[in-house]
């Protein structure tokens, strides 16, 4: 497992010093060559309903999907999910949106599959 955050908390040295592959990086600056089964982040910055930066977001993590990988987006921002399924919705990727229940704040997951080819999605 690989975990990459720009920041290295207690938490990350900690996952380190048990064996973990922690690199202190955004996905973005991550060798491009690197592929993953899952990329999971949990309330990233939303970006605001602009394309350009969200497209450039989007893209970033499904490039460095391996094929039936898939990119999980958990955030508050009932906008931002929105944005990032516009932003990929010319991908020949498989989009999920998760309404977790009001209570005690409202959620929304987003889980992006990794390009499909042949027009079947690989399995993991």
């Amino acid at each position: 497992m690989t975990v990459a955050n720009p920041v290295t908390s207690l938490a990350a040295r900690e996952f380190q010093a048990g064996g973990g592959r922690f690199i202190a990086s955004t996905v973005e600056s991550l060798p491009a060559g690197e592929r993953f089964n899952t990329i999971r982040e949990d309330f990233p910055l939303p970006l605001g309903p602009v394309y350009g930066p969200n497209r450039d977001f989007a893209l970033a993590r499904i490039n460095r999907l391996t094929p039936g990988g898939r990119w999980v987006v958990t955030t508050e921002s009932v906008e931002f999910a929105t944005t990032l399924e516009e932003v990929v919705a010319d991908l020949n990727v498989d989009v999920t949106r998760t309404v977790a229940p009001p209570c005690p704040r409202r959620d929304t997951e987003l889980t992006v599959g990794a390009p499909r080819q042949c027009g079947a999605l690989h399995p993991d």
